[in-house]
């Protein structure tokens, strides 16, 4: 009830009720709630014996858990310790009737070990006696029988906590050998988790570990996967159009423009509008597995009232939305293009070297590594690309972000220097504000953001497998490093020329889609 509502002529209507031969769960209620809306404390002390009468009369149910933290509040609010004496002689009494209906008394003692009604030792033996009387006991119960070990005085306390451990580890692998591949990496994960606080277990760590990599890379056969159609035949219809031709230039303008940037505020609204119309993404966040099952990331929740609250959280979905586009137009739209290059049989690197030789963004001592990873990429080999140019990409970034007057050295604890990394290079004022917010938030999702992409962390650790050096997403970032390296070249009235009749012909043969 509202407060507002607990008016003296309220409780004067329902006083006389006590006096009258109503049941004991009522006149209980009815005590506890003069005492609860009104404080007046002789209700208190009849609530709190109604209460304690009805733990002895009421089955293992709610009801009995109910009248159990009613008396507990009641004490507590008056710092009464004979009331809390004599709480302390039922616990007993409810555990059993827990036990008997092979329930789990798990709340019953957690309040008592939350509000110190009986000692750590007097818990510990009650815990003790439930535990060999029932097969029933939550995991919860055993990390709360921990807890209660940690406050005793026994000389064997520790022994006794690696027992509790032992048990709460058994518990977990019988847990995890009754539930799907999902559910049982989840109880393995938290039966090696027991496992690390206890010495000397080292070999039994090992084995427990080789057990759960068998079950995660089963998870991955069991994973089920959405799929939704999308019809690209007019956009696939128009690009063939627009690849109806043999001059090599007019396709390498084509690939740049294929390799289509999505921009921050785009990708920023496309997030928040999503988080908005799926109320129920911030209650499930995504976790990302790798190809053998292992969890290497949780998408943060956004905050469903103000997404923008959090802007780490709120790039981390970016990054996440923008590896889905990847996927898109490298499939879509990339890749016709590049075969249709490699078709002509021209020379990849010479052409690659030409659009190096003029770039102001790559180094003049890295031209020639550049020109191989573009030309590499152009004849469809990503390993050779990626490899290559991944880390002289990181290092034309920290160039750029030198010439600047960024500083990319960072002073250690012991006076040596170190480069700074990619991360902190892009995150540079100096960079900010000399790079568009549209190419920074695309080399995070694809370089460096685990929600994302993350491919140069994962190619400079070995984790990407050969044929993932050929997927869309290795496709796209060759093409971005690609793109990268044609806009950044000088322009003249030649190539503004060509550009912009090109710009209009790709476009005329799209926007004829758009019209259909």
């Amino acid at each position: 009830m509202d407060r507002t509502q607990c008016t003296e002529d309220l409780w004067n209507a329902l006083e006389p009720l006590l006096t009258c031969d109503i049941p004991s769960e009522l006149c209980t209620k009815l005590y506890d709630f003069g005492w609860l809306f009104y404080r007046k404390y002789e209700c208190a002390q009849n609530a709190f014996d109604g209460y304690l009468d009805l733990l002895e009369k009421l089955p293992a149910d709610h009801q009995l858990l109910s009248s159990f933290c009613r008396c507990v509040s009641i004490c507590e609010s008056l710092n009464n310790q004979e009331m809390k004496t004599q709480l302390a002689a039922k616990i007993e009494v409810v555990v059993q009737k827990y036990l008997q209906q092979d329930d789990s008394p798990y709340w019953v003692l957690y309040w008592c070990f939350e509000y110190s009604l009986v000692s750590a030792e007097e818990l510990l033996r009650i815990c003790n006696n439930a535990e060999s009387n029932s097969a029933m006991l939550c995991d919860q119960y055993y990390r709360l029988k921990i807890d209660i070990l940690k406050k005793t005085q026994l000389k064997d306390k520790e022994k006794q906590i690696i027992a509790t451990r032992r048990a709460l580890i058994d518990l977990y692998k019988k847990m995890a050998n009754g539930r799907n591949a999902f559910g049982g990496v989840h109880c393995l994960k938290l039966a090696l988790k027991e496992l690390r606080q206890i010495p000397n277990t080292e070999q039994e760590r090992q084995a427990l570990h080789k057990e759960l990599s068998e079950l995660q890379a089963a998870t991955m056969t069991q994973m089920h996967t959405h799929r939704i159609p999308l019809d690209a035949d007019k956009e696939m219809v128009a690009l063939r159009k627009c690849m109806d031709t043999d001059d090599i230039q007019k396709l390498l303008y084509l690939l740049v423009c294929m390799t289509n940037l999505s921009g921050y505020e785009k990708t920023k609204n496309e997030v928040i509008k999503n988080n908005r119309e799926h109320i129920f993404s911030s209650l499930f966040p995504s976790v990302f597995l790798d190809e053998r099952g292992k969890t290497i990331a949780r998408l943060p929740t956004l905050d469903h009232a103000d997404p923008e609250k959090d802007k780490k959280a709120l790039e981390a979905h970016m990054c996440f939305h923008l590896k889905e586009h990847y996927t898109f137009t490298a499939t879509i739209f990339i890749s016709p293009v590049v075969r249709k290059i490699k078709s002509l049989s021209v020379d990849c690197f010479d052409i690659c070297q030409e659009i190096v030789s003029d770039c102001f963004f790559v180094p003049e001592d890295r031209k020639e590594s550049f020109s191989k990873g573009l030309a590499a990429g152009l004849d469809g080999d990503y390993i050779t690309a990626l490899s290559v140019l991944l880390p002289q990409l990181e290092n034309a970034i920290r160039c750029l972000a030198e010439d600047l007057g960024g500083v990319i050295y960072g002073m250690e604890g012991d006076g040596t220097e170190r480069v700074r990394t990619m991360d902190d290079i892009i995150s540079l004022k100096e960079v900010t504000d000399s790079i568009h917010e549209d190419i920074l938030i695309n080399i995070q999702a694809l370089f460096l953001s685990r929600y994302g992409a993350n491919l140069r962390n994962c190619i400079a650790h070995g984790t990407v497998s050969d044929s993932s050096f050929q997927s869309a997403l290795c496709m796209y970032a060759w093409a971005f490093i690609f793109r990268l390296c044609y806009m950044w070249q000088p322009y003249d009235d030649n190539r503004l020329t060509f550009e912009a009749t090109e710009r209009k012909r790709i476009n005329g043969f799209f926007n004829d889609t758009e019209d259909d």
